[in-house]
């Protein structure tokens, strides 16, 4: 869940966040629309937050969430919610205490309430994790009770944002996953705190920042810290299984990368922030840790057989990339109508054994011109192949129904065609 995300004043922000939300895991995004007169009173430099206007036309804002949604009602949404998020190679730990006593600090260290604690969490909380995807890592966040060796397995490092309040327990396990080698990074220093906000007089952990196991900034993270992030993840020596450069040769500043995985496929969302500097940055080059054969599957476009991919990123938009084991052939279908069951099946052609894929399945009516909403689907299709019924309604009309099926990954697409008496 993301709070606040309605706050986008313009169209691209709006666009973008569709991409951003889905690619962290969100599902179902409700936009705070106001309607009352003071959200749109016309101060000058103020924008309306609406998507609709008041007599429902569809504003800007609005247009741009359709538009960018598009793809991922028509079967990119549904590969993301049966695909797992890559083998997490950093992992970054979310410290509720620490939150809270970011929060109170300032207004103890003042003697009295102030807001300068305000959002200083979050901010450090996002300065870092942007580092590590715009970097390609695969990540996960973690809490103080998996800092254990079974679930931080697979670990390079773990990131600790304004991490300052830390149980001695805690303290004790980051000590020992840099004895078996992991690395710490840290904008703070940690467990200045203990588990319960009350100071300590030394972190237990100061020891570690002299060594070549941890980097800390010696300042809480921020949106102007992405250098500073940058340097510390090249002193601590990590990298990641897929890596990501500008045309300079330089982590992208303004591009976020998130991987995932079912059987053989591996994908990849790579999505452009909304900002006029970012297409300074131009051409992403990302290498892989093997060679696949590359769809786009927003365009259906086969990108090659490769271990090194060239994109272009949109402003404001994003890729989605399927990297496969194997080159289909083609999509087989066919369709046939029993009553008020429509019944289709569908399956990669080519291949022996293919990993699960999703279909898009769209059904248009005898004299449509375009295929009905209610009875197109994103189907799981297990092994490459899949045999789907659609319900229809008895009042359907007779004739020749014609259905397309899409393969989300590759873009392969079949048609088949079934006589409703």
């Amino acid at each position: 869940m993301v709070s606040w995300f309605g706050y986008r004043s313009r169209a691209p922000q709006c666009g973008h966040f569709v991409w951003w939300f889905a690619l962290n895991g969100g599902v179902v995004p409700i936009w705070w629309d106001p309607v009352e007169p003071w959200a749109y009173h016309g101060k000058v430099g103020f924008t309306p937050w609406y998507m609709y206007a008041p007599l429902w036309q569809q504003t800007g804002r609005g247009l741009a969430v359709t538009d960018a949604a598009k793809d991922l009602q028509s079967g990119i949404g549904r590969l993301l919610r049966l695909t797992d998020a890559a083998p997490a190679e950093v992992a970054i730990l979310h410290s509720q205490a620490s939150k809270h006593a970011v929060y109170a600090k300032p207004a103890m260290e003042a003697g009295k309430p102030t807001q300068t604690g305000y959002g200083r969490y979050r901010a450090s909380d996002d300065a870092i994790a942007a580092a590590i995807k715009r970097h390609g890592f695969a990540y996960r966040y973690v809490l103080p009770e998996h800092l254990n060796a079974t679930d931080l397995q697979g670990i390079q490092a773990i990131a600790l944002p304004s991490c300052i309040a830390l149980s001695d327990e805690s303290a004790a396990a980051l000590r020992e996953f840099t004895a078996s080698g992991g690395k710490l990074l840290a904008d703070v220093m940690p467990a200045t705190s203990d588990g319960h906000g009350k100071p300590r007089q030394a972190s237990p952990l100061a020891g570690l920042f002299d060594t070549d196991s941890a980097v800390c900034l010696g300042d809480y993270a921020a949106s102007d810290s992405g250098q500073a992030l940058d340097e510390a993840l090249g002193k601590l020596g990590v990298r990641p299984s897929v890596h990501c450069r500008t045309e300079d040769g330089e982590p992208p500043t303004y591009t976020e990368v998130y991987r995932f995985r079912r059987g053989g496929a591996e994908y990849m969302g790579i999505v452009r922030q909304p900002d006029s500097l970012a297409v300074e940055e131009g051409r992403l080059t990302i290498q892989l840790p093997e060679t696949g054969y590359a769809y786009d599957c927003r365009t259906g476009e086969f990108l090659g057989h490769t271990r090194e991919l060239a994109l272009d990123v949109p402003v404001g938009n994003a890729r989605f990339i399927a990297l496969l084991p194997y080159r289909p052939a083609g999509l087989a279908a066919q369709a046939s109508i029993e009553g008020t069951r429509l019944n289709v099946s569908a399956a990669i052609e080519g291949v022996e054994q293919p990993t699960d894929h999703v279909f898009r399945i769209e059904v248009t009516q005898p004299g449509a011109a375009a295929p009905s909403l209610c009875y197109s689907r994103n189907v799981l299709a297990a092994g490459g192949q899949v045999t789907y019924v659609v319900p229809l309604g008895i009042d359907d009309p007779a004739g020749q129904w014609r259905i397309t099926v899409r393969d989300v990954a590759t873009g392969l697409q079949a048609e088949a065609e079934a006589v409703r008496p």
